[in-house]
C-alpha cells in the first residue's frame, strides 16, 4: 500500500506509481506497447486522391492490425483497390446511391 493509509485501490495505486514504488497496489496496468493498434476512420467518401493519400499515410506510420472505414460511399470495385493499396484484406459492404459503405480491413499473415 505504499505507506498510506485509507483511500481507494485507484488512489493507492496512482500514489505507489507517482512516488516510485514497485507496487501496484491493486490498481490497473497499462497494455503493452504495441499490444494492438486500431484504426477507425468516417471515411466520407473514397473518389478524392487527398483522402486515398491521407489514409495510406496513416496505416504506414499506425500500422494498424486492424482497420474499420465507414461511410466510404463508394461500390463494390473499390474494395479491391484499398486490398492493393494498403495490403490488408478487406471485407466490404458496398454503399447504396453514394451513401453509407463500409470496410473491415486487417494485416495478411
Amino acid at each position: 500500500m505504499c505507506g498510506r493509509a485509507g483511500g481507494t485501490v485507484i488512489e493507492q495505486s496512482f500514489d505507489c506509481r507517482c512516488n516510485g514504488s514497485k507496487s501496484s497496489g491493486g490498481g490497473w496496468s497499462p497494455a503493452p506497447l504495441g499490444a494492438m493498434t486500431a484504426l477507425v476512420w468516417n471515411y466520407r467518401g473514397l473518389e478524392a486522391v487527398s483522402t486515398v493519400r491521407k489514409l495510406r499515410k496513416y496505416v504506414s506510420e499506425m500500422r494498424p492490425i486492424i482497420m474499420f472505414l465507414s461511410e466510404m460511399k463508394c461500390g463494390q470495385s473499390i474494395f479491391e483497390r484499398v486490398r492493393e493499396w494498403l495490403d490488408m484484406f478487406v471485407i466490404g459492404v458496398p454503399s447504396k446511391v453514394k451513401s453509407g459503405g463500409l470496410a473491415l480491413c486487417g494485416i495478411q499473415e
